[in-house]
């Protein structure tokens, strides 16, 4: 693909859409202006995986989805449409899983098997010695493996809720189900990425997305040897979230990241900032939460890392010691130390020469010091994710909006300067990374944070109907469920998600996904209940409690209702305007599978539910643009996609020019000219429109006279006056 994807299309792959339900779109994706299919881990996996990260063989393609062959005769397929094939891949871990024959091999001849060294083992555990934990009893591996080995030369059964006290190999995030491998080993490295390696060179994939890189012993070592397996003509792009002020390694030989960066830079754009007072204050006083983020993120990683990670801080203690580090400590301050080290960490992780050590251990040379150093930086990342992705985002609920992979609870809006001045540095660095808005991860789809920035416009209207709610849904709660703060987030959770009113099939369906929804943000959030000890009254509580409020012809819907369709105008302009930012703006534009019309969707698994590609294409072949039903964002999706493939090499090597705009609108418009040679492009979109909605002619009068009269002008996207992409030819 010459590592130019010009655009790119998520594919979540699975045993309901495989290989043939994607050669059934291929036609669609086309008409609509895709030029790069980016999918999901493909590669075989445990049985009935909705996901594919959870993978048993990487040297087989995952028979749920397909065959070797069928993946052949879609690249075909592709190729004669001049599209390219962008492979998710998993080189962190597998799953710990009975058709992991590789593990199976370790559980039955222990140190001597073959594969011993492929996984991230702690051997000669002090209690364990040399047998790894299989911390599944009572499960169907469990009868497995007592059939198979009875006699257990190898291996020790302990029950799964021990495993945060005990363990002896490196698990994903604190899935006992996903075990890490040794990647960093040459061998290791080559046995996994054969099938990799083979459909590369056949140009099968024409880049690859790498899962995780944080959890790489060696992520720059890891990289290199990658791009000398895929070519330097493969598109290499790493899943990587950045921390405010952190950039990528310069030292990585790859084109960017899969896009969390970006939405996070758009995200807080629309946000009105000057709305954050009023926001701080509401939460207060519903609260009595005025605790510095910063705190929070140490204390819930504190709390992730003493009550879920015991066994792997054990484990770097002991490490500590053997690499002759601990000197005259005992364990428990050794324990402290390292505990200290981890929590106050402020990235998911550093890399190679920049790995900061410990006071105690400034000065100190050799491989022992290395090799603890690096080993920390392979649980940094987890301890970041858990304490704050998997915990804070469910717990600090000033503006859930920002609550996401990219952002930060802490973040409440950037200036159009700030913007800028993001993008004319991506422009210079990163001008192949993606640009992100839904994913996979995400924790709440892309027209949900539309709506939400839309409510950020309107502190004083949400103060107001947030308290008088608080008062008059009291009586709905059972024995005093929800708690406040959990009251607050169903409140933004149900403007930001509700279904347009026109989609009655979408609100009937809305109870259920809601009830899924709140049990897992519940259980995330780990205050009233969680994962390994359910509190089911209180999670059944909250439930009902949302269900009550969203009854047709509940009090709350009264007052509800003409929020909800206001805020769902201002949300529609905030995702048109992002849309066109996604795609004029430096990076490469990626769409999430169904995202091409109103992307209501929560987290996983609500953001995974199949794709209706029948009624879009409907929608493509008619070229309708209403705006209550989504068509709009459709039609003007479709028009980008021509945009950037027509003129992908001024959207990938073009200067990033800010335009400056004068006048009462200034904080409302955001305008920037591409420019490659004599030819530019210049967008100009809205921010926190709903501020200036009534003076609408007056702003559209002034982005009008914006663009010079004697520039050579062609019209490329134009909506309602709002949103302008045009072609100038520039002289002199």
């Amino acid at each position: 693909m010459s590592i130019n994807p010009v655009s790119t299309y998520r594919i979540q792959f699975n045993k309901n859409f495989t290989f043939s339900d994607l050669e059934k779109i291929i036609p669609y994706l086309h008409s609509l202006g895709v030029k790069t299919i980016y999918a999901s881990p493909v590669f075989e996996a445990t049985p009935g995986s909705t996901h594919g990260y959870d993978g048993t063989d990487p040297n087989r393609i995952n028979p749920e989805i397909g065959t070797e062959d069928q993946l052949r005769r879609i690249s075909a397929e592709l190729k004669k449409r001049n599209m390219y094939w962008l492979q998710d891949i998993v080189p962190n871990h597998l799953a710990f899983h009975e058709n992991n024959q590789w593990l199976m091999d370790v559980l039955e001849k222990g140190r001597s098997s073959e594969y011993a060294s492929y996984f991230d083992i702690t051997w000669n555990h002090p209690e364990f010695g040399n047998k790894l934990i299989v911390p599944f009893p009572g499960s169907e591996l469990e009868k497995i493996l007592k059939k198979r080995f009875p006699s257990a030369e190898h291996y020790v059964l302990i029950p799964w809720q021990d495993t945060d006290k005990k363990i002896n190999y490196r698990r994903f995030f604190l899935v006992n189900g996903l075990i890490c491998t040794n990647i960093q080993d040459d061998h290791v490295f080559n046995h996994y990425h054969t099938l990799i390696k083979k459909l590369c060179d056949e140009n099968i994939f024409d880049g690859l997305r790498v899962d995780h890189i944080d959890g790489l012993y060696d992520p720059e070592k890891y990289l290199r040897d990658l791009r000398k397996l895929a070519g330097e003509s493969a598109y290499i792009i790493v899943e990587k979230i950045l921390e405010p002020g952190e950039s990528m390694s310069a030292n990585w030989h790859v084109q960017g990241n899969s896009g969390y960066d970006f939405l996070g830079m758009v995200n807080n754009l629309f946000t009105y900032r000057n709305a954050e007072f009023e926001f701080t204050t509401l939460y207060y006083d519903i609260t009595g939460d005025n605790k510095p983020v910063q705190q929070q993120i140490a204390e819930k990683k504190s709390h992730i890392l003493h009550q879920h990670m015991q066994g792997e801080l054990d484990n770097l203690t002991r490490l500590y010691r053997e690499c002759g580090l601990a000197d005259n400590m005992n364990d428990e301050e050794t324990r402290k130390l390292i505990a200290d080290y981890l929590v106050n960490c402020p990235v998911y992780r550093y890399y190679g020469d920049c790995v900061p050590v410990m006071e105690r251990d400034k000065g100190k040379a050799g491989e022992g010091v290395k090799k603890f150093y690096n080993r920390c930086m392979q649980f940094t990342g987890p301890l970041m994710a858990k304490g704050v992705e998997d915990t804070l985002m469910y717990t600090c609920n000033r503006f859930v909006g920002h609550n996401e992979v990219g952002d930060s609870p802490e973040f409440f809006g950037y200036t159009i300067a700030d913007f800028h001045e993001m993008m004319i540095h991506r422009q210079k660095h990163w001008p192949l990374s993606l640009n992100g808005s839904s994913t996979h991860d995400t924790k709440r789809g892309e027209d949900v944070r539309a709506r939400l920035n839309a409510v950020s416009c309107f502190p004083a209207e949400w103060r107001t109907l947030v308290l008088n709610w608080m008062k008059e849904n009291e009586s709905l709660k059972e024995d005093g469920f929800p708690d406040k703060n959990d009251e607050y987030f169903i409140y933004q959770t149900l403007v930001g998600s509700f279904p347009s009113i026109h989609e009655k099939e979408e609100i009937e369906k809305y109870p259920g996904r809601i009830a899924e929804y709140l049990q897992k943000a519940l259980r995330e959030a780990k205050v009233h209940t969680n994962w390994t000890e359910p509190n089911v009254r209180y999670e059944e509580a909250c439930i009902n409690f949302a269900k009550k409020l969203i009854q047709e012809n509940s009090s709350f819907r009264k007052t509800f209702e003409p929020l909800l369709e206001k805020i769902s105008h201002y949300g529609i302009t905030n995702s048109l305007a992002q849309l066109v930012l996604k795609f004029t703006c430096p990076g490469i534009p990626d769409v999430y599978q169904g995202t091409e019309l109103w992307d209501l969707s929560l987290v996983d698994p609500d953001n995974r539910r199949p794709v209706d590609f029948v009624k879009r294409k409907i929608i493509l072949r008619g070229g309708n643009s209403e705006w209550s039903n989504g068509e709009i964002k459709l039609y003007v999706l479709h028009q980008l996609l021509k945009i950037r493939e027509q003129y992908s090499e001024l959207l990938t090597q073009g200067d990033y020019i800010p335009l400056k705009v004068v006048g009462k609108y200034c904080d409302h418009v955001i305008a920037f000219m591409r420019k490659h040679g004599r030819s530019a492009i210049i967008v100009i979109v809205p921010v926190t429109f709903a501020l200036i909605d009534n003076d609408q002619h007056d702003f559209t009068e002034a982005l009008h006279g914006l663009i010079p009269e004697n520039l050579v002008k062609r019209q490329l996207l134009h909506i309602s006056d709002l949103f302008q992409i045009i072609h100038v030819d520039l002289v002199g």
